[in-house]
């Protein structure tokens, strides 16, 4: 079993800040390698900015800026290691779940 456990991914998850998130944002943009984004929005899309779906780095961050994602998935990569970054903003706090990916 403890072999079947070392083969799961590294798991961490906090609750972040509004000035945080938008610096993750700002340091993915800059410094990361960015593959996939993916969102779902709180309301309905448009035919250029779909509510659910695959969308642009800038696409998610304006969204979130607007507070109209429910949740935001980014898969990057970062120094030789690829990330999957779930955001989940609720009121005051974002729940963020990082995944690092085998």
């Amino acid at each position: 079993m403890n072999d079947e456990l070392s083969d799961l991914p590294e798991v961490l998850e906090a609750w972040w800040e509004r000035e945080q998130i938008v610096a993750l944002f700002n340091d993915l943009h800059e410094g990361a390698t960015v593959s996939h984004v993916q969102v779902r929005a709180t309301k309905a899309g448009t035919r250029d900015k779909p509510a659910d779906g695959a969308v642009t780095l800038r696409d998610a961050y304006d969204l979130f800026l607007a507070g109209d994602a429910a949740a935001i998935q980014i898969h990057y990569e970062f120094s030789g290691t690829r990330w999957c970054d779930t955001l989940m903003p609720a009121s005051h706090l974002t729940r963020i779940i990082r995944t690092r990916m085998p």
